[in-house]
């Protein structure tokens, strides 16, 4: 079935074990934070503003399943712990649509391959790193957030090739 988070209110943080196995979760202008076990074997995913946020408040793997695409979507560390992308047989890649965030501190997500970006997307960085960078399918407009002297945006988030991969740099 379908779920969809309308009307005004905060965001939902999901605490324990989540499984998506069917259906369209519209989170809308909300977001849906994710700080424990998330599995998904099927099911799609719709939002205006609102952003799917793992939280590495401790270390877990994301099991995304296959075709799983994600309008935004942010990666965070509350405490120094890494997120893995699964690459268990027949996960696909995660494909960020509209905004990936990394807000990771000293954090890295391990990827395995596993991380796509639109072309046309927008990559908000503010800090952590990638274990390799995403498949970037087009062109994107790489926002730096916070991102002090002395602290470089990391060759995985932003690689030399194509010269064409960032359009706007903010």
């Amino acid at each position: 079935n379908d779920v969809n988070l309308a009307g005004t209110g905060t965001g939902l943080t999901i605490t324990t074990s989540f499984t998506h196995d069917g259906g369209v979760l519209n989170f809308g202008s909300r977001d849906l934070t994710f700080q424990s076990a998330f599995t998904r074997t099927a099911g799609s995913y719709t939002a205006t503003t609102g952003y799917m946020i793992f939280d590495a408040n401790a270390a877990w793997t994301i099991d995304q399943g296959d075709g799983f695409s994600i309008p935004n979507l942010r990666f965070t560390a509350s405490t120094a712990n890494n997120l893995t992308l699964s690459n268990a047989a027949g996960r696909g890649t995660v494909t960020v649509t509209n905004n990936l965030d990394m807000q990771l501190g000293a954090q890295t997500l391990t990827t395995n391959g596993k991380l796509a970006v639109a072309d046309g997307a927008t990559v908000n960085y503010t800090s952590g790193g990638l274990s390799a960078a995403p498949t970037y399918a087009g062109s994107i407009k790489l926002v730096a957030l916070n991102v002090t002297s002395g602290n470089n945006i990391p060759a995985n988030v932003w690689p030399s090739s194509p010269s064409t991969l960032v359009n706007t740099f903010v």
